[in-house]
């Protein structure tokens, strides 16, 4: 994700959730791998779109930027 690269990840839990709907989600089975890397390479314009969203959700779940969000959160609950 954090490379700008397409990512397929199986149906199993968390994974989709991690993803965010930033990429292909597929049964947990070969063939169904298979296919969705044969659709990324035979449509390279999707594939880099998918890239650029997984980046983006890699940014957003950064450790850093999550512990700064749950600072601001505290010091707005705290001062209400």
């Amino acid at each position: 994700m954090a490379a700008s690269l397409p990512v397929v990840v199986s149906n199993t839990e968390p994974l989709p959730e991690i993803l965010g709907g930033q990429g292909l989600v597929v049964e947990h089975d070969p063939d169904a791998f298979h296919q969705a890397f044969a659709e990324l390479l035979a449509d390279r314009s999707r594939a880099r779109a998918l890239g650029r969203g997984a980046r983006g959700r890699a940014e957003a779940l950064d450790g850093r930027l999550m512990e700064a969000r749950e600072a601001e959160l505290y010091l707005s609950l705290i001062k209400k």
